[in-house]
């Protein structure tokens, strides 16, 4: 979930509705190993009626799959990062990870550009509290 959510941030997560999910938010679901993950919501379809979900990370290639409703144990609402509370319900912070999930995903291979970008909006003040 590079750039946005880093090592040694700490994460806030919310218990949840299947209707509060929509494209683009961040869930904890769990994977078939039992292991807990944290990936965006890339899609959402209808299966015999059920709501499926397309999980990937933002830095991923691949996506995780559909999974269920029932293998999701919440959803992203904060992230501190050096004492700094930033909600994950900002726009900004959305359209941050929509933006990264959604070039990693048309252009794997040309992750200098994406670098050189992600320098620089860290630089600009209005950024710089989500990416630095």
């Amino acid at each position: 979930m590079q750039p946005l959510i880093r090592d040694g941030d700490i994460v806030c997560v919310a218990p949840l509705e299947p209707e509060q999910i929509n494209k683009g938010d961040v869930v904890l679901f769990i994977v078939g190993n039992g292991r807990a993950l944290l990936h965006r919501v890339v899609n959402i379809r209808k299966n015999n009626g059920d709501q499926e979900f397309l999980i990937q990370g933002d830095h991923t290639v691949h996506s995780d799959g559909y999974i269920s409703r029932s293998d999701i144990l919440g959803m992203l609402v904060a992230i501190e990062r050096g004492g700094i509370r930033i909600p994950a319900d900002r726009l900004l912070y959305k359209y941050l990870g929509r933006l990264s999930s959604l070039y990693i995903r048309m252009n794997p291979k040309n992750t200098r550009l994406y670098v050189t970008l992600y320098h620089l909006l860290k630089k600009l003040p209005f950024f710089r509290k989500y990416l630095s």
